[in-house]
């Protein structure tokens, strides 16, 4: 996968610290259809690397899912833990490449879908240019 001009890397690393502000997210992650990591922000305390291998993990699953059940395209799925803290992983297409943004959502009565699609429409944008 390239990215789309010399900017990008830089400007996509903004994006996702800009979300992580603005919802309260200790981590995001952006990865290809493969779980391979385009790039991430993180707190101390957390993997991004061990994230994107998360993601890479459930997105067979729910591949799998789809194929034997015969869903359609999946818009998002998550995980929880048992204090509530969310992993939410949204694939989505910019330009032809499949990607995946995963975030850690700390309380599981925290909005977070607003946040991420206007990350999302960024970073579709940002493919484009």
């Amino acid at each position: 996968m390239t990215i789309p001009n010399e900017s990008s890397p830089t400007k996509l690393i903004q994006l996702l610290t800009e979300m992580n502000l603005e919802g309260n997210f200790p981590m995001a992650v952006l990865a290809d259809r493969d779980g391979f990591p385009i790039a991430s922000v993180a707190g101390n305390e957390q993997d991004p690397e061990k994230q994107s291998a998360l993601v890479a993990l459930v997105q067979r699953a729910v591949m799998q899912a789809q194929s034997q059940l015969g869903m359609a395209e999946t818009d998002e799925f998550s995980l929880f833990d048992a204090r509530g803290t969310r992993w939410v992983c949204r694939p989505f297409w910019a330009g032809e490449q499949m990607m995946i943004l995963a975030i850690l959502v700390p309380d599981k009565q925290q909005s977070y879908r607003r946040v991420t699609t206007r990350t999302i429409r960024a970073i579709q944008q940002l493919w484009q240019a």
